[in-house]
């Protein structure tokens, strides 16, 4: 099965944005620890002439920087960012399980699935076994060669038959739902 298919899970999309959350604190862990470049810029008016204001002549500029490094935080912001790295691994390795578990999920269910087809066949050729012996049954009562009580033993053992054959087709198509539920999709309505 393709592994795209799980991509619409809400458990893996949960913990691949949670192991992108972690990434990024990483990175803004790992980027306190270098210096920190800010420009500034301003330009204003000197005085209140409407045709000076309109004009460049009484413009005021102002350009500015400011260079900070971290000198001393008493290894603070190397402890953070290694926080930041084991909580970044522990994302990894919570990734890693959800993806395990989910395709785990889905490999039980395509087993249920081949088990619900293998019984459904059974239960199937049992059913039209049970009706082609009900059936003679039925013309050998009609000719008076077997009493009812056989016929109806023969319809019993069709009708009980016959139950078998739709609960296994009904645990198969429950198990078609959960595999569309394990795989993250909605199920198909047909309109």
């Amino acid at each position: 099965m393709p592994s795209d298919l799980l991509r619409a899970r809400p458990d893996i999309q949960a913990a691949d944005a949670a192991l992108k959350a972690a990434a990024a604190d990483v990175g803004v862990a790992t980027a306190q620890m270098f210096p920190s470049l800010s420009l500034t810029a301003s330009m204003g008016q000197a005085g209140f002439s409407w045709p000076l204001a309109l004009s460049g002549a009484g413009a005021i500029w102002s350009i500015g920087g400011s260079l900070t490094q971290p000198i001393f935080h008493g290894g603070a912001l190397l402890a953070q960012r290694r926080a930041a790295v084991d909580a970044y691994d522990a994302a990894v390795l919570q990734y890693k399980q959800t993806v395990l578990s989910a395709f785990e999920n889905v490999a039980d269910t395509l087993a249920s699935l081949e088990h619900d087809a293998q019984a459904l066949d059974a239960s199937s050729d049992a059913a039209r076994a049970a009706r082609q012996a009900y059936d003679e049954t039925a013309a050998r009562y009609r000719l008076g060669a077997v009493p009812i009580s056989t016929a109806r033993s023969g319809e019993q053992q069709y009708q009980n038959a016959r139950l078998d054959e739709i609960r296994n087709m009904s645990a198969r198509l429950s198990d078609t739902a959960a595999l569309f539920q394990a795989m993250g999709q909605p199920p198909i309505h047909p309109s």
